[in-house]
């Protein structure tokens, strides 16, 4: 025997402990005489039967009725005993259920399956180091295991090796994520410190627990290789293992070989799919656990992909498998939430909602669950729901990540932004960005057993805007790059980018909307700088860290709004152009009509769209062309402010970038009323009108603001239209006579409008003094000049 299995018999001699005596249950107050018939086999014949129809209830009452007859420790009762037993233990009761497997370990300890039943139960208690030593107990004993086998011993032993990492895991969780924020923000913890060395003590410990896991998975297969539940598992815990071994990589800045990786996520999917193709023994579970299990394989292993392409693929490949799962068992919230992130990852939020309500209706009080709810509600619009979701993640189960803590917070102040509320989305804002900015998230985040929603009286600390050294311009650092995107940087945008960054774009935005311009503009360029990137894959010297800076779309947006409003506007229409440059997303392949694998995804930059019809009348794609379509306006909208004299061909470039964005979304009031300008201003006058008449059939409802921009706006053209008749080296009778008729139109829309007044007044006197030379002016111009001259108008 080796040193390790003599420390876990010297453990089991305590399992005999944890219940000194069985006392029956059922038959405690009842007599044998209550009983027609008083024959011991019979009701020990009826106990065993019972509890293998699963019949658990009645065959506790016959167990207890034949122990009543024959009470004592005899052999001959071990197998009522042990019936006994695992009746009480399918009924709930474990700590009766230990007892009645000690009182057969006293007649027979070496009796492997009771050990086994023993080590199930005190697994099932959460008593990991007692049910280790039961189950070795077991394997070392006489191998009588009835029915079973030795490889579901082994089975379990793994579990409970399992069982055991996964407490230490949840234990230590408050450790690792304050170590990742740490490392997210470059701020490397000091090998030297005890926390390191407690973080690093602690994850050898969880990777030795789940390699044992492994391992004894490996020699349940080996004994019984059609074990499906045993392939299953084994494919979940190397999964686990290859997530602890990233993070030991990224605290010790040593990641293991990459090809080590593949080949730990190529044996899980392969145990997997094992499990799928064999489909039986699985106990008290089903297949879903082989799909569900298969999942989490293919989304670890889609972060190990260098290129967008294959990180779809992959993502893709994952979704489909917890469909298959959640389709088998739907009962499974864990699943729901998984796939719903998987699905908001390829942006395809309201697939992702359906997942998240799902969840939500299986564990309503699902913090996490409950933050990516809002996140999604909050990139379809729906803004008040989204409030409501973050607000009750706040308030919930509060089982989560402190990176969950500041997305609520973060999502929560996105939420309000979109409501008008942008005192308290700044509050928001700073509380979410105090939690990632290491160290300040170590004086505001408390472990989830205390507040982690920072409801409590806390004093969370924000940096003052006059104490922050301002970065570079992000115009002065990208604007010169070569921003074609790289796969690193398309990863990046949809499936990385951190939310530190968005965080402190919130926080720019709502000091834009609060009119503080100079405080929005130092935390926009924060968003855009290399320093605030969080990502724990990312270090100082990653190449890519000025491309993934530069490349925040949304970002550049709202620096460009904030750039314009403070009369910036060459550095604006910077701005705005990265902004469109910098737009890249999935194109979920339900929406492309290729078949060929190598067509089936795509990215969209510089907001070039496909003109095809099944990709166009997709729900993302309208998200996308509108968000496009919105950066055109603001672009076109900055350059009709100055005249269209600031870069560019003047105003026709005006014209073409809103005739893009009309495309892109038809159905934009302030796209077709900026589009009706620029006309104007290229001397395009009917287009121009023809442009104010789709602003009119788009304004929104009660807007008497928007109705008031259409009449000026065909008042100017008029106007404009007028002056550009007049304007000719050739200014006849009959050129006048139509600038009048147009000028009159303008006055029938806006009475009051003096430059239009003007300009009649003008061409009424060129009209009268080319009448007094000439006598063929016809009569109703001459009655127009009569009723002028008398200070009258017809309109």
């Amino acid at each position: 025997m080796t040193p390790l299995f003599r420390w876990f018999s010297a453990i089991a001699i305590a399992v005999f402990g944890l219940t000194l005596t069985a006392v029956p249950l059922a038959a405690q107050d009842r007599r044998v005489d209550d009983f027609e018939i008083e024959d011991y086999d019979y009701w020990a014949d009826l106990c065993d039967e019972l509890e293998r129809a699963e019949k658990y209830s009645e065959a506790l009452d016959a167990c207890e009725t034949a122990i009543e007859i024959r009470p004592g420790r005899k052999r001959r009762t071990i197998l009522v005993w042990v019936s006994r037993g695992n009746a009480l233990r399918y009924l709930g009761n474990h700590e009766e259920a230990l007892a009645s497997y000690n009182h057969v370990l006293e007649i027979d300890p070496d009796y492997s399956l009771v050990w086994m039943y023993q080590c199930e139960v005190l697994l099932g208690m959460e008593r990991q180091e007692l049910a280790l030593a039961a189950c070795e107990r077991a394997l070392e004993a006489d191998g009588n295991w009835g029915d079973r086998s030795p490889a579901q011993a082994w089975r379990v032993r793994a579990v409970v090796f399992r069982d055991r990492a996964r407490r230490i895991a949840r234990e230590t969780r408050d450790l690792r994520d304050r170590l990742l924020v740490s490392v997210a923000g470059r701020e490397r913890p000091d090998s030297s410190s005890p926390i390191y060395d407690a973080a690093i003590d602690d994850t050898n410990a969880i990777l030795w627990d789940l390699e044992e896991a492994s391992v004894s998975y490996e020699r349940s297969l080996t004994l019984e290789p059609s074990y499906a539940l045993a392939w299953a598992q084994h494919c979940e815990v190397l999964t686990e293992i290859g997530k602890f071994q990233q993070f030991k990589g990224i605290l010790a800045d040593n990641p293991p070989d990459p090809i080590l990786f593949d080949r730990l996520y190529e044996d899980a999917l392969a145990s997997c799919d094992v499990a799928i193709e064999i489909d039986r023994n699985w106990g008290d579970f089903n297949l879903a656990l082989a799909w569900s299990h298969r999942a989490k394989v293919l989304e670890a292993w889609a972060t190990r992909q260098q290129t967008f392409q294959n990180t779809a693929r992959y993502l893709e490949a994952a979704v489909n498998s917890y469909e298959r799962a959640l389709a088998i068992d739907a009962e499974m919230p864990e699943a729901w939430v998984a796939q719903g992130i998987l699905l908001q990852t390829l942006d395809r939020p309201e697939k992702a909602l359906t997942s998240y309500e799902q969840s939500l209706a299986r564990a309503p009080e699902a913090s996490r669950t409950l933050v990516y709810r809002c996140e999604v509600l909050n990139r379809l619009g729906n803004y008040e729901t989204a409030l409501e979701s973050c607000d009750r993640a706040l308030n919930g189960d509060l089982d989560w990540e402190i990176e969950n803590v500041a997305q609520a917070w973060n999502q929560r102040s996105a939420a309000l932004i979109g409501l008008g509320d942008y005192e308290a989305a700044l509050e928001s804002a700073e509380r979410s960005i105090a939690l990632y900015d290491y160290p300040l998230s170590t004086r505001v985040y408390v472990p989830p057993k205390d507040d982690p929603s920072m409801n409590a009286e806390v004093d969370f600390p924000t940096l003052d805007p006059q104490f922050i050294d301002p970065p570079s311009d992000p115009l002065d650092r990208c604007g010169n790059q070569d921003l074609i995107l790289s796969a690193v940087v398309q990863q990046d945008f949809n499936r990385n980018l951190d939310r530190y960054r968005r965080a402190l774009n919130n926080k720019a935005v709502s000091l834009w909307h609060l009119g503080r311009y100079r405080d929005a503009r130092l935390f926009a360029q924060l968003a855009l700088s290399p320093e605030s990137v969080r990502l724990v894959e990312i270090t100082l010297e990653n190449k890519n860290i000025d491309r993934i800076a530069c490349n925040y779309s949304q970002a550049w947006f709202n620096y460009g709004r904030i750039l314009s409003e403070t009369g910036r506007l060459d550095e604006s229409l910077q701005a705005y152009h990265l902004a469109k440059l910098t737009y890249s997303f999935y194109i979920p392949s339900e929406a492309l009509t290729a078949t060929d694998l190598s067509a089936r995804e795509s990215i969209v930059t510089n907001c070039n769209f496909s003109t095809d019809s099944a990709i166009t009348q997709n729900s993302t794609q309208t998200r996308h062309r509108r968000a496009c379509a919105n950066i055109l306006l603001n672009q076109s909208a900055t350059r009709l402010r100055d005249g269209c004299s600031i870069s560019g061909s003047g105003c026709f470039d005006v014209v073409e970038n809103l005739r893009e964005a009309a495309r892109l979304n038809p159905e934009s009031f302030e796209i077709w009323y900026n589009y009706g300008l620029a006309l104007m201003a290229t001397q395009s006058h009917e287009n121009a009108l023809s442009a104010f008449d789709r602003a009119e059939q788009h304004i929104p409802k009660n807007d008497e603001a928007a109705n008031d921009f259409i009449i000026s706006g065909r008042a100017r053209t008029f106007y404009e239209w007028a002056r550009f008749v007049v304007e000719t080296p050739d200014r006849s009778p009959a050129k006048i006579t139509q600038a009048l008729a147009l000028v009159e139109q303008a006055l029938a829309l806006r009475p009051q409008y003096s430059e239009a007044r003007r300009l009649r007044d003008s061409l009424l006197r060129d009209l009268a003094n080319l009448s007094d030379s000439s006598d063929r002016v016809n009569p109703p111009l001459k009655h127009l000049i009569s009723l002028e001259n008398h200070g009258k108008t017809t309109f």
